[in-house]
């Protein structure tokens, strides 16, 4: 079988504070934008790279500042979803695409099915049983931790005309249990466009991290979409990380979870 990742390039999850013991689980699926060696930049000059099409900007920075402060585990993705998506499913026609926001991926157009597979088998089912095996025993032992994912997007697609007026979406699918009041704390600061599914709407469009490892649990969650723009630097990082920090306490205090997991 072709393999895709060298040793070089590493595991392709990152854990930070596997051990952490805070109210959350911390999930960024978008995390990087790093392309195996063996994939030669699928083709893509730097510029290319660096843009909304291969990671979440800004994202990893932020859970990792997230998961400092609620002393919480972190996963991360340590390759750019160019490669994988790993917030698809297996039979979705986006997991590896040959065009992003209208950029064709030169290393993804007339992908065989073995180096399809490598992929899959060296990447996404790897970064996926790691997550699971740190959940799944906490499910088992009655503990109910709130699982976090972290995207960001972009404040205008290439291939669309409207701008997006949001600084930051609460994203749910069939359970507005922690999304609603999430929704009311940060409207309630007077100073953000929050949207309720927007950009995305995921009760039309797959989430296969939520399904995977919340939903078939039934565990809480919350996806948190911030606008790019918003974490471009350092000091943006630290102020989302802030906004985030005090909302969530605050959620917390409305759950009566402030001392722990269950």
């Amino acid at each position: 079988m072709t393999h895709v990742l060298s040793p070089k390039d590493g595991a392709p999850i990152e854990v930070v504070n596997p051990e952490g013991s805070g109210a959350f689980v911390v999930i960024c699926d978008h995390a990087s934008n790093r392309i195996p060696q063996r994939l030669n930049h699928l083709g893509l000059d730097h510029q290319a790279l660096g843009q909304h099409i291969a990671l979440d900007i800004g994202t990893g920075p932020l859970s990792r500042e997230i998961g400092r402060r609620f002393d919480s585990p972190v996963f991360l993705a340590r390759f750019s979803r160019l490669v994988v998506d790993l917030n698809r499913a297996l039979d979705d026609p986006e997991l590896i695409v040959a065009r992003s926001d209208g950029i064709p991926i030169p290393g993804n157009q007339r992908l065989c099915a073995q180096d399809r597979a490598a992929r899959i088998e060296e990447i996404y089912h790897p970064y996926h049983h790691e997550i699971a095996a740190h959940i799944n025993p906490r499910f088992k032992r009655d503990e109910r931790p709130i699982v976090l994912f972290i995207h960001s997007f972009t404040p205008k697609m290439a291939t669309q005309d409207a701008h997006r007026p949001w600084q930051v979406g609460v994203i749910w699918k069939q359970n507005p249990e922690l999304a609603q009041p999430m929704i009311d704390i940060l409207r309630r600061r007077g100073d953000l466009v929050v949207g309720d599914n927007e950009p995305y709407d995921i009760r039309k469009v797959l989430a296969h991290s939520i399904a995977s490892h919340a939903e078939v649990h039934g565990l809480p969650h919350l996806a948190f979409e911030v606008r790019q723009d918003e974490l471009s630097t350092h000091e943006g990082v630290m102020r989302w990380a802030d906004i985030l920090e005090s909302a969530l306490r605050e959620l917390l205090r409305q759950q009566g979870r402030e001392s722990g997991i269950a």
